[in-house]
């Protein structure tokens, strides 16, 4: 690369390309609990406990395994790590959901949802 004319124009150019985007840069990714160690990653990210996958076994990010999210919801499991939840637990809830003090998705460990506290209501009883 070094011997590329492109190249070297780029870097005249103060390390921009023609269209005049910088380069490109890893997304910084947030940090993996040590509790989620052992849990599988797919580009840096942590695949969830409930996560579904393809029939050819890949993990389908944005899908549910149902098998694990009723037993996630009936043995009271971490939707994350699917350990045994403690006393404090996270929901992630619409308002709809919250009125009527029902959630379709399982809980969470509260250590997972750190990032989002701010932003989710938890209550106390």
């Amino acid at each position: 690369m070094a011997g590329d004319p492109m190249h070297a124009r780029r870097r005249q150019r103060g390390g921009r390309y023609r269209h005049g985007g910088a380069r490109m840069t890893t997304p910084n990714l947030p940090n993996i609990p040590l509790q989620l160690a052992g849990r599988p990653t797919i580009g840096g990210l942590v695949v969830p406990w409930i996560t579904g996958r393809t029939p050819d076994g890949r993990y389908r990010f944005g899908a549910v395994d149902l098998d694990r999210q009723n037993r996630a919801l009936t043995d009271r499991l971490c939707q994350t790590c699917g350990a045994n939840l403690g006393t404090r637990t996270v929901f992630a809830m619409r308002d709809s959901d919250l009125r009527l003090l029902i959630s379709a998705e399982p809980g969470c460990c509260p250590a997972f949802r750190m990032p989002m506290n701010a932003a989710l209501w938890m209550p106390t009883w």
